[in-house]
């Protein structure tokens, strides 16, 4: 091969400096933006989160509930079990109606911080796409439709970091939390009650 003929390597490199940057060099959203961003629905974040710190603490106290009901079916049959069954049986309801209304908060509140944030992200896409010179557009990785698809994907992926992983997280880091601080006073309590 001649010094004066490309070779396939050579063009396809110069290819890719045509072609400017590639998604993989495009820098990634820390966390801390991403929530920037999406400061106008803190309201709705706190509350989400206090949600899930409600819901993840009421999964210990389910446990501890149980316990307690195995122990009361351990009891001779007559009117303290009975008691002891009516009374674990409506703590079980009062707990499940508690996980419910905190379930229903949680998702609302992140699933509304996660679609304005969505909307507002597109509003600003969109508008940045519209300000860019004609010759954007003639580039092949900004066609009509690569740039439709950029609106409907990329905005959304962000929203799953706002919404329901951190859901997620919240409930399950203070249901640890309630979980840790609840294991040693039931054992404690238990130890009191066997003397």
């Amino acid at each position: 091969m001649s010094s004066g003929e490309k070779s396939q390597a050579d063009e396809e490199e110069e290819d890719k400096e045509d072609d400017g940057l590639d998604e993989g060099d495009l820098d990634k959203a820390s966390f801390g933006r991403i929530m920037a961003l999406n400061r106008p629905e803190l309201g709705y974040i706190i509350i989400g989160c206090i949600a899930a710190g409600i819901n993840g603490g009421l999964q210990p106290l389910f446990a501890i509930l149980f316990s307690g009901i195995l122990g009361a079916f351990s009891l001779p049959p007559g009117a303290k079990q009975d008691k002891e069954i009516t009374i674990f049986s409506c703590l079980f309801v009062a707990i499940g109606f508690a996980m419910l209304i905190a379930n229903i908060v949680q998702n609302f509140c992140f699933a509304t911080s996660g679609e304005r944030l969505t909307k507002r992200l597109r509003a600003s896409l969109f508008h940045a796409m519209l300000r860019q010179d004609m010759s954007y557009f003639d580039d092949h990785r900004n066609s009509t439709g690569a740039l439709c698809v950029r609106l409907s994907t990329d905005a959304s992926k962000v929203r799953g970091a706002t919404g329901i992983r951190l859901g997620s997280t919240c409930q399950s880091v203070l249901g640890m939390g309630k979980l840790s601080a609840c294991l040693p006073l039931t054992a404690w309590s238990d130890n009191i009650r066997r003397r």
